[in-house]
């Protein structure tokens, strides 16, 4: 009796195996003709973006809105000082001053966290050739960060 039900297992064992043997190739298969279709449908859906009267377009209608403002993420190098990163992207020296009065309430104006980084705004006046300071936000420590805001 033993050696029958071991016969029976060895037979239903290797039906078992074969079974899973052609349901993983057909999975593989399945999987692959899908990549296919997702790759040809990325592809179509590329070249309808890259078409020249798409493209045209978008380049006109970016064109069209010029912001006046100004989103700067400066980082802070050995020797920075607020004046001078200011200075380089020609904000107006009044401007500058009371910017260094009211960080001078918190913090030394002169001794800037090297590696941090400022965040400010600016508005670019074309009349002039300077601009004009909208927002600035400075780290003073790890934790705890000034900002200063044109009324």
């Amino acid at each position: 009796m033993n050696q029958v039900l071991k016969k029976s297992w060895d037979k239903s064992g290797y039906l078992i195996m074969s079974g899973l043997i052609l349901t993983s190739i057909l999975l593989l298969t399945i999987v692959y003709k899908s990549d296919e279709k997702i790759v040809k449908k990325s592809e179509n859906i590329q070249s309808i973006y890259e078409s020249s009267d798409l493209k045209t377009f978008k380049e006109f209608i970016l064109n069209q809105i010029k912001s006046p403002y100004s989103n700067v993420n400066y980082e802070i190098k050995k020797g920075d000082t607020i004046q001078k990163i200011l200075q380089k992207y020609n904000i107006q020296n009044r401007e500058i001053q009371s910017i260094i009065v009211e960080f001078k309430k918190y913090s030394n104006p002169n001794q800037l966290l090297v590696g941090n980084k400022i965040d400010f705004i600016i508005e670019e006046n074309s009349s002039k050739n300077k601009s004009s300071l909208i927002k600035f936000l400075i780290p003073i420590t790890k934790s705890s960060t000034i900002e200063i805001t044109k009324d």
